[in-house]
């Protein structure tokens, strides 16, 4: 039943199942797997009622469903069955995964290499992580209003919209564009990761001409003995740990940017 991936309910496939078996007494038989009445399973068929897990594991395993089918169909009760919002997306998501891993692998390939690419696009300069970021703030919620903020050219606003959408880190609600999430997921070792920290240094570095009081810049080159060399690094690291617990609670309000570099020189050999 390869076509069991391509289902968004649980209900039309136990219906495209019994219209691919017309058999008389299939019904019975499903229901008999379920170990519950005809009249029952009708019922859920006719979305009045839901299966129960057990009940879904057992006719999944009358209808001779693979591992993977089973799961997706297990998933596809759950997800209708779930109460609550945020459950119900966590069980889209768990779908979306699994039919993901049932794609032909030149698929998959094609959708990685076109994913690569959106990433590339986002860390080609540091706009697009300040918009990203930018429009988790409620008055910043429209291509206007942001390229007044950043000032830059609404057209080059909207061309980033158009990747955080495509990246589904933003979406557009009835209130205007929003954050819904704030993490790209990408490895710690990836090359992006280099793009990003150089984009923001020579953000950062055009805005010490600016002489704007606001901003904070700060360099100091210092020689000291290597315990006081940890001592600093270990106390930048505490630092950095500390503004993260901050933010995680923090109310969006406004848009702030923080660089931090702790460089050593290595010891001459010999």
């Amino acid at each position: 039943m390869s076509h069991i991936f391509n289902e968004s309910q649980y209900r039309a496939l136990l219906i495209s199942y019994l219209e691919a078996n017309p058999t008389r007494g299939v019904r019975k038989k499903l229901a008999a797997a379920a170990k519950c009445q005809a009249s029952y399973l009708s019922q859920v068929l006719n979305g009045t009622v839901h299966l129960t897990p057990d009940q879904a594991f057992e006719i999944a395993r009358f209808m001779n469903l693979t591992q993977s089918e089973t799961e997706f169909f297990m998933t596809l009760v759950q997800h209708e069955r779930a109460a609550s919002k945020s459950l119900r997306e966590y069980y889209a998501k768990k779908l979306s995964t699994i039919k993901s891993e049932q794609q032909p692998l030149h698929k998959k390939l094609g959708a990685d290499k076109e994913l690569e690419e959106k990433r590339e696009r986002y860390y080609s300069g540091w706009y697009n992580s300040a918009i990203h970021i930018l429009l988790s703030i409620p008055e910043y919620n429209s291509v206007d209003t942001v390229s007044v903020k950043l000032q830059l050219p609404p057209a080059l606003v909207q061309e980033s919209f158009l990747l955080l959408e495509e990246l589904a880190l933003i979406e557009r609600g009835p209130d205007g564009w929003k954050t819904v999430e704030f993490d790209l997921h990408i490895p710690s070792n990836s090359p992006l990761i280099v793009a990003h920290h150089l984009n923001w240094r020579m953000f950062a570095g055009a805005k010490i001409q600016e002489k704007n009081s606001e901003n904070l810049h700060y360099t100091a080159v210092h020689s000291l003995s290597k315990k006081d060399s940890k001592v600093l690094h270990d106390k930048i690291v505490d630092f950095i740990r500390s503004t993260r617990s901050v933010v995680e609670i923090s109310k969006e309000e406004e848009l702030v940017a923080i660089s931090i570099d702790y460089l050593r020189f290595p010891t001459l050999a010999g």
